[in-house]
């Protein structure tokens, strides 16, 4: 299989909506990371993203639609849900929601939990295509299982050139770090992923809800929620203020002696747009110099940095 690469063009845009009418698989851009498209009415097509990236069967997929519109064809929406909706979409924002008996989504996408995770992405490329594909888009990262998530069309090629039937490239994700995923009810707002979104932003837009931080031990099977996950193949150490003989630093801030840098300045929003591009060019270069770990310079535990060391902290996980 030979791989496309279409530029974002409204012809393309046709290309791809043929080839994910047809069961194929196109990667997709979105303003968080890139996203492994395939029609999300079709077992078929379904059933080749979750062998592409080898991901297990327990681990649902986001599906993404154009707008709260559609997003209602297929989940029960409450007051809390649906204004959270109105408030982040589109946008980085995730919602798991009771999946209506009347959608045509399969349970392979939901784990067979009856619930859906449902996002409208804000990026122009993938709304224009979800409205010329007409149906919702399931599109989990388009990295392989486990591993860094990808935020530009090269990341995409490295992982899936040959077997994906195309990659729309929309040059690098502006955010570059996933959505947060919600569960929500009258009373409270459980996160059971960080994101872009922070528990600050959500809190000051519905301050009358009590938010619960739930990343671990969930009754709902979230995405994405593997203990052990964007990693590397080198081992990585965090919380580093200095590196070892053999090791690759990448720092935050002043940092002396780094072959990296998250951010030079501090910047939080700079240092979650390089964090996976970052760590796929560390761990390269530790395999080209035979390296033995990456360590990682301390990034403030605050606000977007709380997103940036939970997956540093995945990534430096052995479970």
């Amino acid at each position: 299989m030979k791989t496309l690469v279409l530029p974002p063009t409204k012809k393309s845009l046709v290309v791809a909506s043929s080839i994910l009418q047809n069961g194929g698989l196109v990667a997709f851009p979105t303003e968080t990371v890139y996203g492994l498209g395939a029609d999300s009415f079709n077992v078929n097509a379904i059933a080749k993203v979750f062998k592409v990236k080898g991901r297990p069967s327990s681990n649902p997929l986001i599906v993404h639609v154009k707008d709260l519109e559609m997003a209602s064809e297929l989940a029960i929406f409450d007051d809390t849900s649906r204004h959270l909706a109105k408030i982040f979409w589109p946008g980085p924002l995730t919602l798991i929601l009771p999946k209506k008996k009347s959608s045509k989504i399969p349970d392979i996408v939901t784990a067979n939990s009856g619930y859906i995770a449902l996002r409208a992405p804000s990026n122009p490329i993938t709304q224009n295509l979800i409205e010329l594909f007409g149906k919702p888009i399931v599109g989990p990262s388009a990295n392989l299982s486990g591993k860094i998530s990808s935020t530009s069309p090269n990341h995409v090629l490295s992982d899936f050139n040959g077997k994906i039937d195309a990659i729309i490239d929309g040059e690098d994700c502006p955010i570059g770090l996933e959505s947060t995923i919600l569960m929500c009810n009258h009373t409270k707002i459980r996160i059971l992923r960080l994101g872009f979104v922070t528990e600050k932003e959500i809190s000051e837009k519905l301050s009358y809800l009590k938010i619960e931080s739930c990343l671990e031990g969930k009754s709902v099977p979230s995405p994405g929620s593997k203990f052990r996950h964007y990693s590397p193949d080198t081992p990585i150490v965090i919380n580093c203020h200095e590196k070892g003989r053999g090791e690759i630093l990448i720092g935050f801030g002043e940092t002396a002696d780094a072959e990296f840098n998250l951010s030079e300045k501090g910047d939080l929003v700079e240092a979650a747009k390089n964090l996976y591009h970052i760590l796929r060019e560390a761990d390269r270069k530790a395999q080209s110099t035979s390296s033995i770990r990456i360590v990682v310079s301390p990034v403030p535990n605050s606000g977007l940095g709380l997103t940036i060391n939970d997956r540093l902290e995945r990534a430096a996980r052995k479970d």
